[in-house]
């Protein structure tokens, strides 16, 4: 009888799944809204994205310009934070929507874009020397609570609206005494203190 020997050299066996785990990076896809007025805060109901973590913080920058930080800042899951942006006073265009999570930074080029108020009619766009209210609704956008109503022109006092009622961000109620003021074309301006 023979004795057979048997020798195990190793009891460690491996397998590879080749491309099988992926490491992603910090990621922003979208902003929602995209845009809002330099007359005040913007409320952000998501910013989308993957890779958020508590903590993470919010910046709208744009060269040149002081970074607008976002406040308010909660990261509702992984892909979801909302927040807020003063942007009262801010420079117009697009901005960059940067998000940092820990030691990592996304950003969306161009992804956020600041309007400014703009007035596009007034209805009536006329009135009598003898109105003492007259009533006029103005249209445009990027109104906001606070604003003021001037019929103003060269050489004259301002005649300052009253009962200013801001029925959204693209309208304006409001009255006017126009008893005894020259007659002729007026300017309307409206302004909230912010820039525009």
């Amino acid at each position: 009888n023979a004795l057979v020997v048997y020798s195990i050299l190793s009891d460690a066996f491996s397998s590879t799944l080749s491309g099988g785990f992926e490491i992603k990076s910090l990621t922003v896809m979208s902003i929602t809204p995209g845009s809002g007025y330099n007359t005040g805060p913007v409320n952000i109901t998501s910013l989308e994205g993957a890779g958020f973590l508590a903590g993470s913080t919010v910046a709208l920058t744009r060269s040149g310009e002081t970074a607008i930080p976002g406040t308010s800042v909660s990261v509702a899951y992984s892909t979801q934070i909302t927040c807020a942006f003063d942007l009262t006073g801010k420079a117009t265009g697009y901005w960059d929507v940067v998000l940092t999570s820990d030691s990592l930074v996304s950003a969306l080029p161009a992804g956020f874009l600041v309007k400014s108020l703009a007035l596009a009619s007034i209805s009536p766009g006329l009135g009598y020397g003898t109105d003492q209210a007259h009533t006029a609704d103005l249209y445009g956008e990027g109104f906001v609570a606070g604003a003021v109503v001037n019929l103003s022109r060269s050489g004259q006092s301002d005649i300052t609206a009253t009962g200013v009622t801001v029925a959204g961000s693209a309208r304006i109620t409001c009255s006017f005494d126009l008893t005894g003021r020259l007659t002729g074309y007026w300017d309307v301006v409206v302004s909230t203190g912010g820039a525009g």
